[in-house]
């Protein structure tokens, strides 16, 4: 779930959708970050979440994707990355677990975000995971909330709340701090089906 993501409020629209009383960054930060609306944020990228500092909504930017100590990838032996987890199974991860008890929980504000499904119906048959090629053609999905918005958030985004990731998406997400960028990843929790 969520490869990738669609982000297109201004900063003002984000900050009130928020809640937030600001944005969390010291001088450095604010020289290296600009944040600006986009409509494809992919894994990598450094995106705004939402957290509780001093008891107080903020805004901070983050990497999206968490590095595994010692956790390496089959080609070239690079360092693992997590972009999401599973709920159910966060707490049997040491990293995940150590950052879920410190309280590293936060909220990512998103317009919706793409699912990707082959456009081939015998590879979506089945409950057996089929490994897509190359050449399988696949076809994006955006998945964003209808839902009408309560009237003091209405403000935040246009008139007809009706259009396609008008409303805001409020999506789970846990960081990391102690490590040399500090991280994010999205939880999530498998559907039954």
């Amino acid at each position: 779930m969520c490869g990738r993501f669609a982000l297109y409020y201004d900063r003002e629209q984000l900050v009130r959708i928020a809640g937030s009383s600001g944005w969390l960054l010291e001088k450095e930060q604010e020289r290296r970050y600009c944040y600006r609306p986009r409509y494809n944020v992919a894994p990598q990228q450094t995106v705004p979440l939402v957290r509780l500092v001093a008891g107080k909504r903020v805004l901070q930017p983050m990497r999206w994707a968490i590095s595994i100590p010692g956790g390496y990838g089959v080609k070239n032996r690079t360092a693992l990355t997590v972009i999401n987890v599973r709920a159910e199974t966060a707490f049997d991860k040491v990293t995940f677990r150590r950052a879920l008890e410190s309280g590293h929980r936060a909220v990512v504000v998103a317009n919706g975000f793409y699912e990707w499904t082959s456009a081939d119906p015998a590879v979506q048959k089945g409950s057996a995971k089929v490994k897509l090629s190359s050449k399988t053609v696949r076809v994006p999905y955006f998945i964003f909330s209808r839902k009408s918005l309560d009237a003091e958030h209405a403000s935040c985004v246009s008139a007809d709340a009706g259009e396609p990731g008008t409303t805001p998406l409020f999506m789970a997400a846990m960081f990391v701090e102690d490590t040399d960028i500090e991280s994010l990843c999205y939880l999530h929790r498998l559907s039954k089906s």
